[in-house]
């Protein structure tokens, strides 16, 4: 979807992923999405592209790619996190969030998490990634790098 820009003028809004799961909605923000309104179809939430400008054209077919490729990521985890049974739209964002950040505590927990994921503790890997999950909430959402 597209939110488009609160600030007077010509500026382009940014992309983000609506994720609905249980009556809960939350969103993921594509950084670095940045498109004009007359450059999204908000009934088929793709991009429209005009000859007019090439670079702009080459840019908004990036930017395409970029959506294709977060939304099979996050359709992968949505799989990954069925298979091991219930999960919360937290869950998943966490998940995403691993997925970005390898800089911050969330990322660092997830390195950790990915060897006894491998030897198939999965307990002990999501373990890691909720008490990570949970000092990030405990500290006001605020990441700790």
């Amino acid at each position: 979807m597209c939110r488009p820009s609160n600030r007077e003028g010509r500026r382009p809004g940014s992309l983000f992923l609506r994720l609905i799961h249980n009556r809960q909605v939350k969103t993921i923000t594509l950084a670095g999405c940045r498109i004009f309104n007359d450059e999204w179809d908000k009934k088929l939430q793709t991009a429209l592209y005009s000859d007019e400008n090439p670079h702009r054209a080459a840019y908004l077919l990036e930017v395409e790619t970029r959506i294709n490729h977060e939304t099979d990521a996050v359709r992968s985890f949505i799989l990954k996190l069925e298979k091991e049974g219930r999960y919360t739209l937290g869950d998943l964002v966490g998940l995403y969030n691993l997925k970005t950040d390898d800089g911050k505590l969330p990322g660092y927990a997830g390195g950790l998490a990915r060897a006894p994921e491998e030897r198939g503790q999965r307990c002990t890997a999501r373990a890691y990634r909720t008490a990570a999950r949970g000092l990030v909430t405990f500290n006001k959402g605020r990441d700790i790098p």
